[in-house]
């Protein structure tokens, strides 16, 4: 897997067809490997495709930041910060789609791209940070151990499958400390 001062984190910029692709490639591998990410393990490869492709426009259009991790070039990770639309909420954002390729989980980057999407937001002069995890995943731990604050659940508004429906759990913490 190599060191994790391989890989490098920053704001995405060019969201042309390729990063499109590499993004798509990623959620898909992420999915299948069981990560909440939107879509369940059984995931078509062409359903992630055009999700990805409003993502990169949402990213080029300046309505979200996206932040990515690469390896010798590789996209291996994301998160995304979406900032509040309204003006009594731009004050805070909700961070979204932190990903890390299943070959380099485990390894810390997932720790360090929440660090930069909070580093970015609090750039930004957000205040605020929120998100929203599926229950019975780990995450509720790993949030926590991240000093992210639990702040209500949703119960069984995820279904992952027939039968098996998780609680959303939210979360917050500041920007800035």
């Amino acid at each position: 897997m190599g060191h994790e001062d391989d890989i490098g984190i920053g704001v995405v910029r060019d969201v042309g067809e390729g990063f499109t692709a590499e993004l798509a490639e990623l959620w898909y591998r992420v999915s299948v490997a069981g990560g909440s990410v939107g879509f369940g393990t059984h995931v078509e490869r062409a359903a992630v495709d055009p999700v990805a492709a409003h993502i990169a426009a949402e990213v080029a259009a300046g309505r979200t930041t996206l932040l990515a991790a690469r390896r010798d070039g590789r996209l291996v990770g994301t998160v995304r910060l979406e900032p509040g639309p309204e003006p009594v909420v731009r004050h805070r954002a909700m961070l979204k789609l932190l990903m890390v390729d299943p070959d380099f989980q485990r390894s810390g980057l997932g720790r360090r791209l929440v660090d930069a999407a909070v580093a970015a937001a609090a750039d930004a002069g957000i205040e605020q940070l929120y998100l929203s995890a599926r229950s019975r995943t780990g995450l509720e731990e790993y949030y926590s151990r991240l000093g992210w604050r639990e702040v209500g659940r949703f119960p069984g508004a995820i279904r992952v499958a027939d039968g098996d429906d998780r609680d959303e759990v939210w979360y917050f913490r500041p920007a800035v400390t």
